[in-house]
């Protein structure tokens, strides 16, 4: 959409006063155009606060490429369809940055959530009105600016062109997996994983290996979208090679092979290391396919490796009665590493069954018992048997695990250990008096109140404010008047 010099200035000059601003607050130099020295340039940045795309779309039509390039990146960022025509008018601007500019905008259009390469930023509060996917007239603009003479315009349009996801665009886009532009391949590798089309798998396979190291993350990127099970054996060399810096790649293909099935990740898994070998056992252990199950028990009872550990921490994710029999028996039978994955596993796990076997296996007198975990797992099934357990690490333990162990069984609301807090009221450290009135209140037992109220005399005040704020907490809790 064009507009005269005349008609352009007119309306231009209606919000001079509010949208224009001098050059020299600007710190530009005044162009001259015409022989006469320009002093006022539109405030794009002011004009796109104030949400006016009318101004906007007519400073698309300036005398001045900067401004015109300003205009088209706000619009962008309208994510307005209606500015759609006055975009595709400017994709035709004599100035190649422009041009630029404005296929990057057009991608602000519409609605597409896979474009990780630059996406507009929202600023505008108006609610945005994406274009209908199936509107093509983005798709033609931008595929005749990529014969565009300027090679910044070719790759702006095709990284617009693979944001929008039409895949009627690949067959021309795969014509730039040759070039020797190697940003231009670069953007049409990445494009073309966008889309999701694997006709050009072939094509992108051979990129993973590339000697420039930027279309060769770009490949990477790409196979997490358009990875086949064909493609395992060459993610799983990528893996032992360059697994650092292509990690959440390598993790996003392979649980795109595995949304089409298990099968070929299952039958990788002897060639996996033990980074590969956790994502693929993670997948299994989601999988409601009986044969995942199968081989997970499968490699869990194999000689110690990763593989075996990735099993093991698999069946606890796991809702089978199997499972969890298989965890306990790895808990009772395997070596130390083994027996501390197994309990690792069952952390999530609620069940009575396993208090017994962790009681056996593990001592709390013995210097390596692991107390973060079992305790973790004891308050997690918080039953009575957990309780009893759980009292008799306590009174096993010393030092700071006592007293954690002492915090959980209190959160359980064991009267138990009751005494052992009350003890505490009499600490010389603030902090310490502070927590035994905090967990005492929680009970809500009446009991204490005669040594909570001692405090109420305390030399220090937040003591003797806690004591205070506890006595009205469990005073104003009513007794329990049920028969017995």
């Amino acid at each position: 959409m064009k507009f005269s010099h005349s008609l352009q200035f007119v309306a231009l000059s209606l919000i001079a006063t509010v949208n224009f601003v001098d050059t020299s607050s600007l710190a530009q130099t005044p162009q001259k155009q015409g022989g006469t020295a320009r002093k006022t340039y539109p405030n794009i940045a002011f004009l796109e606060q104030k949400h006016d795309v009318g101004a906007l779309i007519i400073c698309l039509s300036d005398r001045d490429e900067v401004v015109r390039k300003d205009a088209a990146d706000a619009l962008g960022r309208f994510h307005d369809v209606n500015t759609m025509p006055a975009l595709l008018e400017s994709l035709k601007d004599p100035n190649w940055e422009v041009r630029s500019h404005s296929a990057l905008a057009i991608k602000g259009l519409f609605r597409n959530t896979g474009d990780t390469m630059g996406h507009f930023e929202r600023r505008s509060s108006l609610e945005p009105h994406f274009a209908d996917p199936k509107d093509t007239r983005a798709v033609e603009a931008l595929l005749k600016l990529c014969d565009d003479k300027n090679p910044y315009v070719r790759r702006s349009a095709v990284r617009s062109l693979g944001a929008i996801g039409n895949p009627i665009v690949v067959s021309t886009l795969m014509h730039f997996l040759t070039t020797n532009d190697n940003v231009l391949k670069y953007e049409t590798i990445l494009a073309i994983g966008n889309i999701g089309d694997k006709r050009a798998n072939n094509s992108i396979r051979k990129s993973m290996f590339d000697e420039n190291p930027d279309i060769e993350y770009a490949s990477m990127e790409a196979m997490g979208s358009l990875a086949e099970a064909s493609d395992l054996s060459l993610l799983l060399k990528k893996s032992s090679t360059d697994r650092s810096r292509y990690s959440g790649q390598i993790e996003r293909a392979i649980h795109k092979i595995g949304a089409s099935g298990i099968e070929p990740l299952i039958e990788s898994i002897p060639y996996c290391d033990y980074f590969t070998s956790q994502i693929i056992f993670d997948i299994l252990s989601h999988s409601s396919n009986p044969v995942a199950f199968k081989a997970i028990l499968t490699y869990s009872n194999r000689p110690n490796d990763g593989l075996r550990i990735s099993a093991i921490s698999a069946l606890g994710q796991r809702k089978e009665s199997e499972a969890i029999d298989e965890l306990v028996h790895q808990l009772l039978t395997g070596d130390k590493v083994i027996a501390l994955y197994a309990l690792n596993a069952l952390r999530s796990v609620k069940d009575e069954r396993i208090i017994a076997p962790i009681a056996k296996r593990f001592v709390p007198t013995q210097s390596d018992f692991p107390y973060s975990v079992v305790v973790e797992i004891l308050n997690t099934i918080g039953t009575m048997s957990a309780k009893d357990q759980l009292l008799f690490i306590f009174n096993s333990s010393h030092g700071y695990y006592r007293q954690r162990v002492a915090n959980v069984l209190a959160s359980l609301f064991d009267k138990r250990i009751i005494p052992w807090h009350v003890g505490r009221l009499d600490s010389q450290m603030v902090q310490v008096r502070l927590e035994a009135i905090k967990t005492l209140s929680s009970y809500k037992d009446a009991s204490v109140l005669p040594d909570i109220k001692k405090l109420v005399d305390d030399p220090d005040i937040s003591v003797r404010a806690a004591a205070e704020r506890a006595i009205r907490e469990i005073t104003a809790v009513k007794p329990d008047k049920s028969p017995p």
